[in-house]
């Protein structure tokens, strides 16, 4: 909805007034408004031209322009001008209205319309040929020729006819009774009834601006600008301390967010069963095993009772995986010398892809390992690792297993943030550029902690490049400069606490790798060696041996070689004797037999066993990379924010300009004297109510409800609900949270905290004796000279809702009857607005007379009798 204000104005020294109200725009102290030159017997239609004055600029439009704007208009306000300097033309009671007609015509939808006629005489001036002084229906007011420096003080006549101190005058008048000043909503008769008939009343407008902005300057400057030193906070039970030794508070609490979150980092090994020694077995077991043996060896096919035993799931699993993690196209060989293809240092992000992968390939689902690692909701984690450093900045025990650092039994707090989380701002970048383009870095952020190792690793090698050695150890010797006392810092000592995590378990994935190919080696090496040999020769010998025998038996009976009996003696000694070679055999050369397939068995649990640990390990390789990736990121952003907790003031505000000269005493704009003693101890005052134990938190929620419109479009799902943010992937990996972190680390924190604790800053000031120590002296100029008053000299009552005393219109506009008749009073109901504008305000008051005839005032002129035409439907 906006508010349309038109002045139609007659041809002559009505030109003056609109140049004034014109230069009050330039300097921000009117707001927009139209402007119409409306020329003797000139047709209203929707071609006529008007200008819209806004910001000092004149803009030339239609009439059909001012209501077919797309924003709806509440409020319309149409002012006709009367001038009565010599030569003025007037505005005729039919093209008034035609105007009136016009807008009513077209301006149906505008909620509530103010008609106004703003007569501005001089004592005995005559009314320009045509005018009219009073139309029924409307607001006829008269502003009075008169100059005053409150409202119940003396005041001057003002006697001159020329167009420019006409002007001067007038115009503060008529913006305040079109409701024109800035800041300031005042418009006297928009809720005013218009009196009936044609009466006309008096009116005078009194205005006064202070401009403290230099004063809210410095005090925004001695609360908000913390240059990384955060205040300490208040506690109203026990004084904040000061944390004396920073690094041990820093690992304390490092430690502690590591002993609460090490459980969702990192799960645990499968136990290992207790050595039990030898398997028992029964004698039918044993039988059973022979009989099999001996089966296997009249059937010629030895071989198969033994892989019957060797082909265990061991051998599978571990061929398996063997081909997966040491094949050629190994995931794991990427990373497992702690080098990339192109022979640089594996980062966290290389590690959790292939952790990934490798997962994958080792799904078994008799194994209960079905699924890839996939991604982890470590949004708990991050809550707390920015809790934790909040607890460490401001004292608040946000958490039981997180407890704030105390010095006695006081609370103690870390005062630079630099010291917590260091911001990217201060990242180290690499000089000169050759050697940043040789080792492929060219800026560090102090949150990258395996970079900033690798970094410092690789410079120390590069000793023997005779061209980079000289600036690698330049750069090297800076390095170092810059990370002292890096890994003091709570954010830096919880990245180191992932990093080892992350080397030991990268190491328990190379051990478990290495067993796995350990025993499919030993297995395969000693079936192979086992499963030849003298034992394949004596199986064929008895084989052969045997039916041999049996042959000749049979053959000797037949023929009668020799007799039954010693046939059947001969046969049944060969079948004896082969069963008492085949149970030799298998007693005595067959125990290293029984003695690998139990070792195969064992091998075959352990390589289960052995599996379990590998999946779970690279679980944890997984996790522990994605939180090293998420870390980085969020210790940007909570390393910029700590810096700039409440964010950018942005530039000052632009302070109104200084009128030296041209307006009336009845307007003043002026601007306070920075009392910087005092504004000094008010800010003292105020960071006791603003900085209270846990005061970090309530900004950090702000900018937490605002990362989806800080991201755009793109983040719909966080817009509607900003904890997703927390689960995000990190850095490198393109996420929200990545790119929030570096459109975050770019352009700095938003203003939206500071702007709620200045609020809360004057809201806790009021208009208190604090707020007046700040606010004494005052600087304003009157007719080009600078003058220093006091702030009640400088208002002159004006804006209060009692004035001194009963305010008089200057009788010189009055006949002598009326001044007898009391008719030169101010209604004891004035039109008053005050209102804050941060430690300044803006008063306006506007007095009314009661009604009054054109008889009753010294104007001279035709009444023009307007009948039944005299009143306008508008």
């Amino acid at each position: 909805m906006r508010t349309v204000t038109l002045i139609a104005a007659p041809p002559g020294s009505s030109a003056a007034i609109r140049d004034v109200l014109t230069d009050l725009s330039a300097v921000g102290l009117v707001r927009e408004f139209y402007w119409l030159d409306s020329a003797d017997g000139a047709a209203v239609s929707g071609s006529s031209v008007v200008h819209r004055i806004r910001a000092g600029r004149r803009h030339t439009e239609r009439m059909a322009d001012i209501l077919s704007d797309a924003t709806p208009v509440a409020h319309l306000t149409l002012c006709v001008l009367i001038t009565t300097v010599g030569g003025d033309g007037a505005i005729d009671w039919q093209s008034e209205s035609e105007l009136s007609d016009y807008l009513h015509e077209h301006g149906r939808a505008t909620e509530t319309v103010t008609r106004l006629r703003a007569l501005i005489p001089r004592p005995g001036s005559q009314l320009p040929k045509g005018a009219t002084a009073a139309f029924d229906s409307r607001h006829n007011i008269v502003i009075a020729p008169e100059d005053a420096y409150g409202p119940a003080l003396g005041h001057e006549s003002l006697r001159s006819d020329h167009p420019v101190p006409v002007a001067r005058y007038a115009a503060p008048v008529l913006a305040a009774l079109c409701g024109l000043w800035t800041t300031v909503d005042h418009s006297p008769l928009r809720e005013m009834q218009a009196p009936p008939g044609r009466t006309l009343r008096v009116a005078r407008s009194f205005y006064r601006r202070l401009d403290c902005s230099a004063v809210a300057e410095r005090l925004r400057a001695a609360l908000f600008d913390t240059d990384g030193r955060l205040p300490l906070p208040f506690d109203q039970m026990d004084p904040v301390r000061r944390v004396a030794d920073v690094g041990q508070q820093n690992q304390r609490m490092a430690e502690q967010l590591w002993t609460k979150h090490q459980r969702q980092l990192v799960k645990p090994m499968q136990p290992r069963p207790a050595e039990t020694g030898p398997r028992p077995i029964g004698g039918r077991a044993i039988l059973r095993m022979f009989l099999s043996f001996l089966l296997a060896s009249l059937k010629r096919v030895p071989s198969t009772w033994h892989q019957r035993y060797v082909d265990e799931r061991a051998i599978g699993t571990a061929r398996l995986i063997e081909s997966v993690v040491l094949g050629r196209r190994s995931a794991y060989r990427v990373v497992v010398n702690g080098l990339t293809a192109d022979g640089h240092t594996a980062r966290a992000t290389d590690y959790g892809p292939a952790a990934g992968q490798l997962a994958a390939a080792l799904q078994d689902p008799r194994l209960g390992v079905t699924n890839g690692v996939g991604t982890s909701d470590l949004s708990t984690l991050w809550k707390d690792y920015a809790s934790a450093a909040f607890t460490l900045c401001d004292g608040q025990e946000r958490s039981d297993q997180l407890p704030p650092a105390r010095v006695g039994g006081n609370r103690a707090v870390i005062s630079d943030a630099a010291e917590v989380i260091r911001s990217p701002s201060a990242m180290f970048t690499v000089e000169p550029r050759s050697l940043a383009d040789h080792l492929g870095v060219a800026e560090v952020s102090p949150a990258d902690h395996a970079t900033v190792e690798e970094l410092a690793r690789r410079l120390r090698h590069l000793d023997s490049d005779p061209t980079l050695k000289s600036h690698a150890a330049a750069a090297s010797a800076e390095l170092e400069r810059w990370r002292g006392g890096l890994h003091r810092t709570f954010g830096v000592a919880f990245g180191a606490k992932i990093s080892a995590e992350l080397g030991y378990q990268l190491g328990e994935v190379r051990r478990l790798v290495k067993r796995i190919e350990d025993a499919t080696k030993a297995a395969t090496t000693e079936s192979r060696i086992r499963a030849g040999g003298l034992r394949l020769f004596l199986a064929r010998c008895v084989l052969v041996l045997s039916p041999v025998v049996l042959i000749l038996a049979v053959v000797g009976a037949v023929r009668e070689w020799f007799d039954l009996e010693t046939a059947l003696w001969v046969g049944g000694s060969a079948i004896f004797a082969f069963l008492l070679a085949a149970f030799a055999l298998f007693w005595v050369a067959e125990r290293d037999r029984f003695r690998l397939i139990n070792r195969l068995r064992e091998v075959s649990d352990t390589v289960d066993l052995d599996k379990l640990d590998l999946a779970t390990a690279l679980g944890n390789v997984e996790r522990l990379g994605q939180a090293a990736d998420q870390h980085r990121s969020w210790s940007d952003i909570l390393g910029t924010y700590l810096a700039d907790p409440l964010g950018r003031t942005g530039p000052p505000r632009r302070r109104p300009a200084r009128i030296s000269w041209g307006l009336p005493r009845t307007t003043a704009v002026g601007s306070a004297r920075v009392q910087e003693h005092e504004v000094d101890e008010v800010a003292a005052e105020l960071r006791t109510r603003l900085f209270g134990v846990g005061w970090l938190s309530t900004p950090w929620n702000r900018i937490l409800a605002g990362v989806g419109d800080q991201l755009g479009p793109a983040a719909q799902d966080i817009r509607r609900r900003p904890e997703l943010i927390l689960s995000e992937p990190g850095a490198g990996t393109g996420s929200a949270l990545d790119e929030w972190a570096r459109r975050f680390s770019r352009d700095g924190v938003p203003d939206t905290g500071a702007t709620a604790m200045w609020s809360t800053a004057l809201h806790e000031l009021g208009s208190g004796p604090a707020r007046d120590r700040m606010v004494r002296d005052v600087e304003y100029f009157e007719n080009g000279v600078a003058r220093m008053v006091s702030v009640d000299h400088f208002r002159a009552g004006v804006g209060a809702r009692k004035p001194a005393a009963d305010g008089r219109f200057d009788t010189a506009l009055f006949t002598d009857v009326a001044v007898a008749g009391w008719k030169t009073r101010t209604t004891d109901r004035p039109a008053i607005d005050f209102v804050d504008d941060e430690l300044g305000w803006v008063a306006v008051t506007t007095q009314f007379s009661d009604g009054l005839a054109v008889d009753d005032l010294e104007i001279r002129g035709e009444v023009t009798d307007l009948g039944s035409s005299g009143t306008s439907t508008f």
